[in-house]
């Protein structure tokens, strides 16, 4: 995390020094051309010393406080995903970046017993109750069946933008670096992401949720349910 992520800021730093970059883990900048970066270096970092392949590389840029751009790299796959507002989501090759004429598109059409949802890793007292209750709710309603856990949101924004999985949802939010990367990438693959309150998520937001946008609503109903009263998974006791 620390050394990958002093690269990534150091880089941001030298090409755009008027520019604000916060990241997790690392000593970022403060600037004042209205541009913010959002880098989180290594998400998934405890799936690195068992060596699961699920850890990603993301960076979310904002402009005057609206989410603008972002990518999210896995080195495992060796692709990047990444999106620009109103210039579409696309995926390519590490090595042949030029991603033109990959462009990805959420799912949709699915049955029930072919919908994918994955949501975050971390399970202790304050959300495993939260994240049981949501997956029963989820099947009584028929909405979504299979269900994934990764230790890597970033991976599920992507995945979801890509058509791979249907929804993607995070209740452990450790900072806004988490959610960052994927919004614009989501957006512009024709999905949804939102907080509970279905807006598009800010800092200091808990709980996102990432769809195809087929069902959005239903399934943010049924997370509202789940998740009353929730203020965080470090807040509760």
């Amino acid at each position: 995390d620390k050394n990958v992520g002093k690269m990534i800021v150091d880089a941001i730093h030298e090409a755009f020094p008027n520019d604000t970059i916060i990241a997790e883990d690392v000593t970022g900048f403060t600037g004042t051309s209205g541009w913010w970066w959002w880098v989180d270096p290594f998400d998934g970092t405890a799936n690195a010393e068992p060596r699961l392949r699920m850890s990603t590389v993301g960076i979310g840029v904002a402009f005057d406080g609206e989410m603008v751009a972002g990518v999210i790299v896995d080195p495992f796959e060796e692709t990047v995903t990444s999106a620009a507002t109103r210039r579409g989501a696309f995926v390519a090759s590490i090595h042949q970046p030029r991603a033109e004429d990959n462009r990805v598109r959420v799912t949709s059409g699915r049955p029930f017993a072919r919908r994918f949802i994955v949501t975050d890793a971390l399970w202790n007292p304050q959300t495993a109750p939260r994240k049981g209750s949501l997956k029963i709710a989820l099947g009584q309603a028929e909405l979504i069946q299979n269900h994934r856990e990764v230790g890597s949101n970033l991976l599920g924004w992507s995945w979801v933008a890509q058509g791979r999985v249907d929804a993607a949802f995070m209740d452990a939010v450790g900072g806004f670096w988490d959610a960052a990367a994927g919004i614009v990438i989501v957006q512009e693959a024709g999905g949804r992401i939102t907080d509970l309150d279905g807006n598009v998520p800010q800092p200091g937001c808990q709980v996102v949720l990432a769809t195809s946008g087929e069902w959005h609503n239903e399934l943010l109903t049924i997370v509202r349910e789940c998740y009353t009263g929730y203020t965080g998974f470090r807040a509760q006791k």
